[in-house]
């Protein structure tokens, strides 16, 4: 993974600005599958409603940025062809980036009797709780996202400027990622202590069509350099404050500065 470095001088001198928004792809065919007909088309007029005459800060570097799962690239694609209809913003390349891929979720899948695969993120949450770093694929999926969004701010860190990117991933990637800062900060953001034993229910979380993570809901991720050490994040219409260095805890970088 490339490196970068910033100096002290650097960090201090360079304004900027960066917005990262993670959606989730559009409804998909099967367990698996890449968008379905019916999820082409949801996707296609969520984009569109959500953009109607948004006008873009030319200003700003805009980038995109794709699970590499082919449901994940076809989302990032329309929602550019719907950008260019409304906006009239030119497609940029859709950078390809692995970790915002869903990891080892379908082999954990099959491992399940039939009754656990109807919960299975419940069981996937639990089994890995309380597995070391390198042994875990739920927390491996949270360091590696971690490790390529403090690799995003380091790298605006250095250069200065403003952007904002644009990445389409997954509902277990998301669900995992948030689940982790519930567990660090002691605050509830997609579960409820009331439920129970319940409390994290694969059909209220990441049910396509109705979980709170459904498809196309997205998280959106802000740092500046008025308070380089805070990443703001936005979901569910809910706005927390996390200090930077919680991510790179989740990063297992522990020793580096970004």
């Amino acid at each position: 993974m490339e490196t970068f470095k910033p100096t002290i001088e650097s960090q201090e001198k360079l304004a900027f600005d960066l917005v990262i928004n993670v959606t989730r792809h559009g409804p998909k065919q099967g367990l698996d599958g890449p968008l379905s007909e019916e999820g082409k088309q949801k996707t296609e007029d969520y984009f569109s409603d959500a953009y109607d005459s948004v006008s873009i800060d030319e200003g700003r570097e805009q980038r995109v940025v794709s699970s590499p799962k082919e449901r994940a690239k076809q989302t990032a694609n329309i929602y550019q062809k719907e950008m260019e209809r409304n906006s009239g913003i030119k497609p940029v390349e859709v950078e390809i980036e692995e970790f915002l891929n869903e990891g080892g979720i379908l082999p954990f899948y099959d491992t399940l009797s039939e009754e656990e695969q109807k919960n299975w993120f419940k069981h996937w949450y639990e089994i890995n709780k309380g597995l070391p770093l390198e042994s875990s694929d739920f927390k491996k999926m949270v360091r590696d996202f971690s490790s390529w969004l403090l690799k995003e701010i380091n790298k605006i860190k250095n250069t200065g400027g403003n952007s904002d990117i644009n990445a389409f991933s997954h509902g277990p990637l998301i669900g995992a990622v948030l689940l982790s800062l519930e567990d660090e900060l002691g605050q509830e953001i997609i579960t409820s202590s009331s439920n129970g034993t319940d409390r994290i229910d694969r059909k209220k979380i990441l049910d396509i069509n109705s979980g709170q993570l459904r498809a196309l809901q997205n998280i959106n991720f802000y740092i500046n350099s008025k308070d380089p050490n805070i990443i703001k994040i936005n979901v569910l219409n809910q706005m927390f404050s996390v200090p930077i260095s919680i991510f790179k805890k989740f990063a297992g970088e522990k020793q580096k500065t970004y």
